[in-house]
């Protein structure tokens, strides 16, 4: 049966906006440039011969990343301009993967916890104002520099003893929030703030800064990109190149683990849908090492763990001094950590002169009863 010519219209109007709307131009200009080659070659069928060849001479001048990247476009623009499944071409898909192997994804450098408080507490406001502000927002909430873009006044709420982000239109399509709540840092913002211009003809929250004022000019998404690299040069760094646009990021995501935040709460404030993305982000430190490697030698904390194995889905971590601990003694100073893992239902942990934090991570289903014994 014949499609009548308003159902074929109607359904290549709904087909023509398929495409990403932020870089459906990158869709198409991917999309000519193999249609070109074919036509340079006289090439009339888009084979899966056709295909390897093509991604055959790609893949000696790109790499494997930028190969997968034509891959998913022309997948993409293909199957709706062509009828042209690529995913079942399996030896094209094996090719690409081949282009993996050896192959290190090479990654922006990353700032760590003490760079980032010897800046924001030794550069000086005159210059590196703006930057502080940039540098805080962004490390509270794993920033983009498009986010950062994209930031309005509205979007960010002053209260009497922290501060509220939203970010909206983000790269995943969702708002998230997150807060500030450091005394020094909500100071920094203040400052920055405060110094806006009245009758500024826009909401972006970023604005050029320079001799103690801000312009009206908002801050535009190459200026964030410059800003790691800018840290490192004050800093005194080795190779601040290094530093680029991904550093903000990608240093927010690594002082979280660091600190403790499971990847459940690591991809919420990063918007990650995927753990493998957000494991991508996460720079594993030296000290990073060296802690693991005392947790594996380490007897005292782990004869417990021995006695009663456990998921290591379910941990629970303190940092006290304790003693007299029904399952197996420990003895340390307030600063060392203890780490158990409980599987039993009726677990009972009896421990006096506690000082110190506790973290439970990846637990449900139980309950604890603090008992002052003193009393």
């Amino acid at each position: 049966m014949e499609i009548p010519p308003h159902i074929q219209q109607i359904a290549a109007k709904a087909t023509s906006n398929l495409l990403p709307t932020k870089s459906a131009s990158r869709y198409e200009a991917e999309y000519h440039k193999f249609i070109q080659w074919c036509e340079e070659n006289e090439i009339r069928e888009f084979s899966e011969t056709t295909l390897l060849a093509y991604f055959q001479i790609k893949s000696e001048i790109m790499k494997a990343s930028t190969l997968w990247t034509i891959y998913s476009i022309l997948k993409t623009t293909l199957g709706l301009k062509n009828n042209i499944d690529l995913s079942k071409f399996h030896k094209l898909t094996t090719f690409l993967k081949r282009q993996n192997d050896n192959y290190k994804p090479k990654k922006s450098e990353i700032l760590t916890e003490s760079q980032v408080e010897t800046f924001l507490n030794t550069a000086p406001d005159e210059r590196f104002l703006m930057i502080k502000t940039a540098l805080i927002i962004a490390i509270s909430g794993a920033c983009r520099r498009m986010e950062l873009t994209n930031l309005l006044t509205d979007n960010v709420t002053f209260m009497p003893h922290q501060i509220v982000v939203t970010l909206c239109n983000t790269k995943n399509k969702t708002n998230r929030t997150f807060v500030i709540n450091n005394e020094q840092w909500l100071l920094v913002i203040r400052k920055y703030y405060e110094l806006r211009p009245p009758n500024t003809p826009h909401q972006r929250f970023f604005l050029f800064y320079g001799n103690n004022k801000c312009s009206r000019q908002p801050v535009g998404m190459n200026t964030f990109g410059t800003m790691p690299r800018k840290i490192a040069e004050f800093l005194r760094l080795p190779n601040p190149q290094s530093y680029t646009g991904h550093s903000f990021r990608r240093s927010s995501a690594t002082l979280l683990a660091a600190k403790g935040v499971d990847f459940l709460g690591i991809k919420r404030i990063g918007g990650w849908k995927s753990s493998t993305v957000a494991e991508g982000y996460i720079e594993q430190s030296l000290r990073d090492k060296i802690a693991i490697a005392e947790q594996l030698t380490t007897g005292s904390s782990s004869r417990s763990s021995l006695d009663n194995p456990l998921p290591s889905t379910s941990k629970c971590t303190w940092e006290p001094s304790v003693e007299n601990l029904n399952a197996g003694d420990v003895h340390g100073p307030s600063t060392s950590t203890a780490s158990m893992n409980v599987q039993n239902k009726n677990s009972s942990l009896a421990f006096k002169d506690v000082q110190g934090n506790f973290t439970f991570a990846n637990c449900n289903n139980f309950t604890i009863n603090f008992i002052n014994n003193n009393k």
